[in-house]
């Protein structure tokens, strides 16, 4: 009985102290983590990035994730907490401000990596501390590469794509350019444009930023899948003062060129007036133009058919006088017998004229013998007429 007791609670003791080591004995590794297994014995470090249970066998496990986020935001709904999710505070060459941001980044390293990790950074939280400061430090040295007026304006976008760029390519170092402006007065002011300093080649050719410090996170594989520059505000009272005169002047400068577009717009409409009454002008000259040009066709017709008519009177007068000019040749080649001849027949005709003129025909004429039978006497009484007529009329030859 007393030996059974005895065993009862060596298999109790057993079972208490395999409770107890059990978790040193097998370790789970879940989805979406990475753990770095140090042997207890010999130290060699593996990796497992496959989820399941596997032997640990009192080694030491370091878990890590895959990706993480970070939270660098003046808003609570943006997620983290305490210290270490602050909005950045950062320092422009004329000003200050703060920027919220949030952000996602996965760590696509190989196993080698890992263990380089783990070397480096023994835990989650000094990888993600890593992380975190990579981040502040991108978005601090950003501000030095251009004023706080362009960043809160017209560079905003640019503040962005510098800030994803040197987290890929290192810092850039900055630099500036002094530009003197008149202003009130005939002051002059100096201004001081901050930006990337360039690499330029023997060629004048721009090969690249200058790096100040070499990138720490491509040295893990580490990427931002989510690179969020939420805002920037609460600017210095001198950069807002700087802003809104900004604001006023390019206001001011507006309603200039607006009042200016509207008194072009308006001399431009009475141009267009002028241009239409000047060409509604035109077209009533070239009317009365062109209908004086039909008249003057008109009279050119009138005056071209007179001149036609003209000249076939004149081929008239001219054939006329031609006619009576070839009669008179005629009339210069007639012997003087024809001329006395003519002369003759002239008198006479005139003298039988004379004697007929007063001369009356006998009323009636007797025809036949009496007896009413239509003899053949009146045809010859009217022969005989006709002879003497003819007697009358013909000339007497010499």
């Amino acid at each position: 009985m007393k030996k059974r007791k005895i065993i009862g609670v060596a298999f109790l003791f057993i079972a208490v102290i395999m409770l107890i080591l059990g978790s040193r004995l097998f370790e789970t590794n879940k989805v979406g983590h990475v753990q770095v297994k140090q042997a207890a014995v010999s130290g060699t470090m593996t990796v497992r990035s496959s989820p399941g249970t596997y032997s640990q066998m009192f080694g030491d496990i370091t878990d890590y994730l895959y990706s993480d986020a970070i939270y660098l935001s003046s808003e609570d709904l943006d997620g983290g907490e305490g210290m270490e999710s602050q909005a950045i505070d950062v320092l422009f060459p004329d000003g200050s401000c703060d920027v919220d941001f949030v952000g996602q980044y996965e760590v696509r390293a190989d196993h080698s990596t890992w263990l380089k990790i783990k070397e480096r950074y023994p835990s989650q939280a000094a990888l993600k501390s890593m992380v975190r400061q990579q981040v502040v430090e991108v978005i601090t040295n950003t501000a030095s590469l251009m004023n706080a007026e362009d960043a809160y304006s017209s560079k905003r976008s640019d503040f962005i794509r510098l800030c994803r760029e040197q987290l890929i390519n290192g810092l850039y170092k900055p630099t500036y350019v002094v530009v003197y402006d008149t202003i009130q007065g005939g002051q002059v002011q100096e201004t001081r444009i901050y930006d990337v300093d360039y690499n330029i080649d023997a060629d004048g050719n721009n090969v690249g930023a200058i790096i100040s410090k070499e990138p720490l996170l491509g040295d893990y594989n580490i990427v931002f899948s989510q690179f969020n520059i939420k805002k920037l505000h609460n600017f210095d009272d001198r950069t807002v003062e700087l802003i809104d005169k900004r604001k006023e002047a390019k206001a001011m400068q507006q309603a200039a060129i607006t009042a200016k577009a509207s008194g072009e717009a308006a001399i431009a409409t009475k141009k267009a007036e002028q241009e239409a009454l000047k060409i509604e002008e035109v077209t009533k000259a070239e009317k009365v133009a062109a209908v004086a040009v039909i008249e003057a066709e008109k009279l050119y017709r009138v005056a071209e058919f007179g001149a036609k008519e003209a000249l076939e009177e004149k081929k008239k007068k001219i054939s006329i006088a031609q006619g009576i000019a070839e009669e008179l040749r005629i009339a210069d080649g007639l012997s003087e017998r024809d001329k006395y001849q003519i002369d003759a027949d002239v008198r006479r005709d005139i003298g039988v004229a004379t004697a007929l003129k007063d001369w009356v025909g006998p009323q009636f004429v007797v025809n036949g013998s009496g007896d009413g039978n239509g003899g053949s006497g009146g045809i010859e009484d009217v022969l005989m007429l006709q002879m003497m007529k003819d007697m009358v009329t013909k000339p007497t030859k010499k």
